[in-house]
């Protein structure tokens, strides 16, 4: 459950394409539980047609929460509850998304979203590696980056 904005239009779990999968709650939650991360590449086309993906898309649900959509825009809270066949549940909120400013990326993380995403794009890893270097020296560095651009 999360507020009333972010389940409108993006609770679907027939996912026809990329773009549906991007906007979709359901896809999401499941791609990134199987795979352990929601990077670029999760949401391609082969990842979309993965029965496994597919199935478990199908097994979320997505509601709204009124106190959450109260809390909103100062806090964009979601809460995930797991119920099993064994009948255990398994419960976690967050009340600001990872990449927020109140919960942000750590520097790792953000070099790992950097490099999926500049490959994505078809950069090569040597490239991304000196893109990162120069980045994080970018006071003394930053003539050496516009080559990449």
């Amino acid at each position: 459950s999360t507020y009333k904005l972010a389940v409108f239009n993006h609770d679907h779990t027939i996912i026809p394409g990329e773009s549906s999968a991007k906007m979709s709650i359901p896809y999401s939650f499941a791609v990134a539980t199987l795979s352990g991360k929601a990077d670029i590449e999760e949401f391609s086309n082969d990842k979309i047609k993965d029965p496994i993906i597919s199935s478990l898309t199908k097994k979320v649900k997505v509601f709204s929460n009124d106190k959450f959509t109260e809390l909103f825009p100062d806090k964009s809270i979601a809460l995930v509850e797991i119920n099993t066949k064994d009948g255990k549940s398994y419960q976690n909120k967050v009340d600001f998304p990872k990449g927020e400013p109140e919960n942000p990326l750590t520097d790792v993380e953000l070099e790992e979203k950097f490099r999926s995403l500049a490959n994505y794009a078809g950069k090569q890893k040597k490239e991304i590696q000196k893109i990162i270097e120069i980045v994080w020296n970018i006071d003394t560095r930053l003539n050496n980056l516009y080559r990449f651009l």
